[in-house]
């Protein structure tokens, strides 16, 4: 498996150096599953000799990859829109991470993304459902992270009133309060500082690792944003930064991955923790490698990440279970508005969500009990707080 996730990092390197990979696919099965569940299929296709592969997976290759285009086309698009919309209201906004990300690959649609996400400040939340509503963009569900919405019946926007989800206290003095970090670009876009935006990526890495997990084209986000800004990052800024939040540890294991990955060369600098050993790093990758996008790796079990993350470490699986039935009352009442005006209808609430749960979304519901019922390994659980523990969080 180590030797077909090399290949892939391989391929991708060639083609940020506008290079052709030369060499045979060994596993092409595995090769294509890596992949597809890492977000790397446009790197892979434009990197790939396809006269050395199969038709077989050039076709997969293929369809993916102008979908990619197409889909691509359609983001850009709709974030030009929102923009104007923004800007049209008078609404300061930050566009984040795909959305960003996007404008510094060497070709847009090298970067995928599923929604688009906006910070907005709190007290403008209102305002932009009125809006949205008046432009028939469709909510879709509130939470106390972000509301989702619904444009063109495709095309899902996140607007978020805060960054900081409280799963980590060392994140919190930074990220509640992202805005003293912004500064202005245009009219009501702003965008945040160089040094911010890698502590928010970092933020948002460790996130998805406590819940879920992360994929390898999340460690080329931090790789791809240095390199490109490298003569406008303050190093001494960044630093203290890192320390103040304890990811430097973590910063640094994520630029090394960059550099042995995907060959972006020019980082050492921004190492400013000692290295692991390359067994280490091995396991890691794999893990990372497993785990894809958000977690959604075929192999992957979410619940072992929130099993093993700090905030589950006494709980057991039933535990878990209980919070995902009955969650806080202060996560509810964002869900559903009413309930802040009749806290009392609590109980109420949790049986309609349940119902919508098992009813609207069977096949999901039943197969995420099972994984955390039947499918959770204590070995696996370890695993992953040891490589959490080794890569510093």
């Amino acid at each position: 498996m180590i030797n077909t996730i090399k290949q892939v990092t391989d391929v991708v390197a060639s083609t940020l150096q506008k290079k052709i990979y030369m060499n045979k696919i060994i596993d092409e099965k595995s090769f294509y599953t890596i992949t597809k569940e890492n977000g790397l299929i446009p790197l892979i296709y434009e990197g790939l000799d396809h006269h050395l592969i199969s038709d077989n997976l050039l076709k997969r290759l293929s369809k993916h990859y102008l979908n990619y285009i197409a889909h691509d086309l359609q983001m850009l698009d709709s974030i030009d829109t929102l923009q104007q919309i923004l800007n049209k209201n008078k609404i300061k906004h930050i566009f984040l991470k795909g959305s960003l990300l996007k404008s510094i690959y060497p070709k847009s649609y090298y970067r995928g993304m599923g929604d688009i996400d906006i910070l907005i400040e709190a007290n403008e939340l209102e305002k932009v459902h009125t809006i949205f509503k008046s432009l028939n963009i469709e909510l879709l569900h509130q939470s106390s992270a972000h509301d989702v919405f619904l444009m063109h019946k495709s095309i899902n926007i996140e607007i978020h009133p805060k960054l900081y989800k409280n799963f980590n206290k060392n994140y919190a003095f930074l990220i509640e309060h992202p805005w003293d970090y912004a500064k202005q670009e245009a009219e009501y876009t702003y965008k945040f500082t160089h040094e911010f935006t890698i502590i928010y990526l970092l933020y948002h890495l460790a996130k998805h690792l406590d819940s879920s997990g992360i994929g390898l084209r999340s460690i080329l986000d931090i790789g791809i944003y240095i390199n490109y800004h490298i003569n406008d990052i303050n190093k001494n800024t960044l630093k203290d930064l890192l320390d103040k939040t304890t990811l430097t540890k973590f910063f640094s294991n994520i630029v090394y991955l960059n550099k042995f990955c995907f060959k972006i060369s020019n980082l050492n600098s921004f190492i400013y923790f000692p290295l692991l050993t390359q067994i280490e790093y091995d396991e890691i990758i794999l893990y990372f490698s497993i785990s894809g996008i958000h977690g959604t790796g075929h192999k992957h079990n979410k619940f072992e990440n929130r099993l093993a993350s700090n905030s589950n470490k006494k709980r057991t699986k039933l535990c878990l279970l209980f919070n995902i039935l009955f969650p806080k009352f202060k996560d509810m009442k964002e869900m559903y508005p009413a309930l802040k005006k009749a806290p009392l209808l609590l109980p109420m609430f949790w049986k309609y969500r349940w119902i919508k749960l098992i009813f609207k979304k069977t096949r999901s519901t039943f197969k995420k009990t099972k994984q955390l019922l039947f499918k959770t390994n204590k070995n696996s659980i370890n695993k992953i707080k040891t490589i959490h523990d080794k890569i510093g969080l």
